[in-house]
């Protein structure tokens, strides 16, 4: 098996949002095809999960279906079939995001475009949201995580913020988090929905501070809240392989992007049904790809 190829699954790993079980298929299928169920035998993948996982690599392109009886999976041609996947995706998110800017460029003809500096003008902009919208979708950027994972009591709040803030840059002040952690309660409190998209690897990170910040008790009683607000509420969060590189607060009508978090909190949001709807559409696709909070914590033992 030659070093080189083990090298390339691991860069696809490491930057384009594959997981371990995609590694793992990709490098059994380096020696010759195989069936799923030699597949699951070679990986150690349930069987139950190896079809889920497959169909994923053959819908990317990286391996393809052979005609044999039981049916085979093939990963030759793998440089190829890397250079069609990486085109094909760099095509998906750069026709994305060209709409999304030619729309953005119209903003003389679209009279609802508008930006805004600062926290507290960011923090305007998410309460009028809140106000006004039946459901709210996140976009987290790359290690930030929606408040609800943090202790809903205030004194375990502040203690897990600040403790969190020493790890890493936090984008709103501390009171201010805790201040629309509460409207975003309330928010679940009227029955709306609350739709949360974030890196695996973020709540990896974040879950290990708390760990560090909160006792073994008051970190179950934790994640025994989280769990019982996902379950009373319209709240759900979802996981996904890779992270994000924006942040968006998305309605029906709205966008509220941030442009740029830190000192200065510069954003811009934007009032245009078809603007919105690409987002959605992005958003489907994420959703789509990950796995809900619940069934991810079910699966470690705190």
């Amino acid at each position: 098996m030659s070093m080189n190829m083990i090298q390339k699954l691991e860069k696809l790993k490491s930057y384009y949002g594959l997981n371990s079980n995609h590694f793992l298929i990709m490098k059994a299928l380096l020696t010759k095809d195989l069936t799923a169920f030699d597949i699951s035998k070679r990986t150690g993948i349930p069987k139950n999960r190896i079809y889920g996982f497959v169909r994923d690599l053959v819908n990317r392109g990286l391996i393809r279906k052979v005609d044999a009886r039981p049916s085979k999976f093939s990963i030759k041609n793998l440089n190829e079939n890397i250079r069609n996947f990486l085109t094909k995706r760099f095509d998906e998110l750069t026709g994305t995001y060209i709409r999304i800017y030619e729309l953005l460029e119209e903003k003389e003809k679209e009279p609802n475009v508008r930006y805004f500096v600062g926290t507290k003008s960011h923090i305007l902009e998410v309460l009028d949201l809140i106000k006004n919208a039946n459901s709210l979708k996140i976009m987290c950027s790359k290690e930030r995580v929606p408040y609800f994972l943090y202790p809903f009591n205030e004194k375990l709040f502040l203690k897990a913020r600040n403790f969190v803030a020493k790890k890493r840059a936090v984008f709103t002040g501390i009171g201010q988090s805790y201040f629309l952690y509460k409207k975003y309660h309330e928010f679940l409190e009227r029955d709306k929905e609350i739709i949360y998209v974030i890196d695996e690897n973020s709540v990896k990170n974040h879950i290990k501070h708390l760990k560090s910040c909160l006792n073994r008790t008051l970190f179950k009683s934790f994640v025994s809240n989280l769990n019982k607000k996902i379950d009373s509420f319209k709240l759900r969060i979802i996981l996904i392989p890779n992270p994000l590189y924006i942040h968006i607060h998305l309605t029906e009508n709205c966008v509220l992007k941030n442009i740029v978090s830190g000192e200065l909190n510069i954003g811009v949001r934007v009032d245009s049904k078809s603007v919105a709807k690409i987002y959605h559409d992005l958003y489907e696709i994420y959703i789509e790809k990950g796995i809900d909070l619940k069934r991810y914590f079910k699966r470690r033992k705190w």
